[in-house]
């Protein structure tokens, strides 16, 4: 599965060599999996990027590793699947060409996740029973 989507990557990469290096702003309006080890991306963008080709490099762009392409969907959603894996510390840069639009792009680093910090109903419950745990033995003693 991964040489055939490296074959296609390649065959689209000698049919459309040249990519700008610059951009205007991003167009996407939303965008999900984003996050380590994801194979794909999805997102929406304005109905005037319908039809458009996408293609997502893996940063710096100089160096050409494209990791994935696709195209918008006639409901202006995308699904790009990518052929390598997205690391924690990855910048990637997403580019849409459209003939009539123009080109645009954007860039996102993956971060990590933030740590996740218990719900106060759940101190308030671990605490409770801590402190029945304590009277209880408090009592046994007596």
């Amino acid at each position: 599965m991964k040489f055939l989507v490296l074959l296609i990557l390649l065959i689209n990469l000698i049919l459309n060599p040249k990519l700008p290096i610059s951009a205007p702003s991003c167009p996407i309006t939303s965008l999900s999996g984003l996050q380590e080890s994801s194979p794909f991306l999805k997102g929406t963008v304005p109905s005037v990027f319908v039809d458009a080709s996408i293609y997502v490099y893996k940063e710096p762009v100089s160096e050409g590793e494209l990791i994935g392409f696709g195209v918008v969907d006639k409901d202006a959603t995308f699904t790009v699947f990518l052929c390598c894996p997205i690391r924690i510390g990855d910048s990637i840069t997403i580019y849409f060409a459209h003939p009539h639009v123009g080109t645009y792009s954007c860039t996102y680093t993956l971060k990590s996740p933030p740590p996740t910090i218990p719900e106060p109903t759940t101190l308030l419950l671990v605490g409770g029973g801590l402190t029945a745990l304590g009277l209880r033995v408090l009592r046994s003693r007596r």
